[in-house]
């Protein structure tokens, strides 16, 4: 099967400079689910973010995030969903210095994403740094796991059924939602949309049960057909690891992980 065309960011190495970022997951349900740091480059309609991961080994149906581990995180002001791909350290002296072993990636059903400049009061929270804007999405919370050698599987379809019944009796709140919400999967164009003053919050309206059904679909069928294909080629991961690896920057591990009530104490991947 042919691969898809790369429709984010484009061969030849992302557009702007590399600068640092928080990455903020929301709730479907209202709240925050987590945040972290990173370095990003970004393009037209695309970010790519840049994190080590240092929590303690994490399971994620047959992939493990493990202290160490390289995230290379790419989302899409259009698209609903984002993809991580994870990558271990080659051991000290084997290969090339900085080599690294994929692992896997990890999709996640999600908005599309909007950038909060730096300063703003993006979620109503305060700036987690000076000078370091805000990527803000809302978690659909279904996820699918795809292996270098094509397999794959989808985690937490329970949640996800728990959610859409959720909003079975009407509109279920995203708060720093997608201006696009409602549209249907892959919706929308254009540049980065970029919150101006407003946060998230008040700039875009609720993503309905329906808009997470439609995404679903979409995203199981492209997963169907052919899932190391789909992945692969969503961008060019390679020329994005060496922008990103050439930045001088060491990436911020993730951070905070704001856990739901029922979740204590037990680790989850990001996103």
């Amino acid at each position: 099967m042919a691969r898809p065309p790369c429709a984010g960011p484009a061969a030849g190495g992302p557009s702007r400079p590399v600068t640092e970022v928080e990455v903020e997951a929301r709730l479907a349900t209202g709240g925050l689910k987590a945040t972290w740091q990173g370095v990003m480059v970004e393009g037209p309609g695309w970010w790519c973010v840049a994190a080590i991961w240092t929590r303690r080994p994490t399971q994620a149906g047959p992939l493990t995030f493990a202290p160490g581990d390289r995230l290379l995180e790419v989302y899409w002001a259009d698209r609903w969903y984002n993809v991580f791909r994870v990558a271990a350290p080659e051991p000290a002296g084997r290969l090339r210095r900085g080599a690294r072993r994929l692992k896997g990636y990890y999709v996640n059903l999600a908005t599309p994403a909007r950038l909060a400049e730096a300063g703003t009061a993006a979620c109503r929270r305060p700036p987690a740094g000076a000078g370091r804007p805000r990527l803000v999405y809302v978690d659909g919370v279904l996820d699918a796991v795809v292996l270098p050698d094509g397999r794959w599987r989808w985690l937490d379809r329970a949640e996800f059924r728990h959610l859409l019944g959720l909003g079975g009796r009407g509109r279920g709140t995203a708060r720093c939602g997608s201006a696009t919400a409602g549209a249907g999967p892959d919706a929308g164009a254009g540049g980065p949309a970029r919150s101006a003053g407003a946060g998230p919050d008040e700039a875009t309206g609720t993503v309905d049960r329906a808009a997470w059904i439609a995404a679903a679909r979409r995203l199981a069928v492209r997963l169907a057909r052919d899932a190391q294909a789909f992945v692969a080629g969503l961008v060019p991961w390679d020329d994005l690891e060496r922008a990103l690896d050439g930045a001088g920057t060491v990436p911020v591990a993730p951070g905070a992980d704001h856990r739901q009530p029922g979740t204590a104490g037990r680790e989850r991947a990001p996103g």
